[in-house]
């Protein structure tokens, strides 16, 4: 039997699973919550999932897939008219971890399978490609088994 590639069911589910966090959405807008693809000049803040990695696993009634992935948010200043209400690194560090907070030890169901979250590590840095902006990383692992 051909192992399955959960990789679309997962994208689908972890996105799904941050655009109903409320606490989330509430300062990244469910709009703002993308696939792989991300529109030419995105509104920040954003998050967008990325770089899926698939092991099949298993035989059987045991059969299934680890697949690592990330999830990256972007970030500048959280502006209150002229002024910095937030900067672009608490700002971003703030989603970070409300994106961790969605998603760690979450069980999370696909087609004929379930998925369990486990964020292994994040990250907050610079975004090279905007000098104003901040780049935060969940390092993430799902361990998929068939229903």
């Amino acid at each position: 039997m051909a192992t399955a590639d959960f990789t679309r069911d997962l994208r689908r589910a972890v996105i799904t699973a941050l655009k109903a966090d409320t606490t989330l959405i509430a300062i990244v807008p469910a709009a703002r919550i993308y696939p792989s693809t991300v529109p030419a000049s995105p509104t920040f803040p954003f998050i967008r999932w990325d770089a899926p990695n698939n092991i099949p696993r298993g035989h059987g009634c045991t059969q299934g897939a680890d697949i690592s992935f990330f999830v990256h948010n972007f970030a500048k200043p959280r502006m209150s008219g002229a002024q910095v209400a937030e900067t672009a690194e608490s700002y971003c560090e703030r989603i970070t971890a409300l994106m961790a907070k969605a998603l760690h030890r979450e069980r999370l169901a696909l087609t004929n399978a379930t998925a369990r979250v486990r964020v292994r590590s994040t990250r907050v840095m610079m975004d090279g490609d905007e000098r104003d902006a901040f780049h935060g990383l969940l390092d993430c692992i799902a361990a998929v088994t068939i229903t």
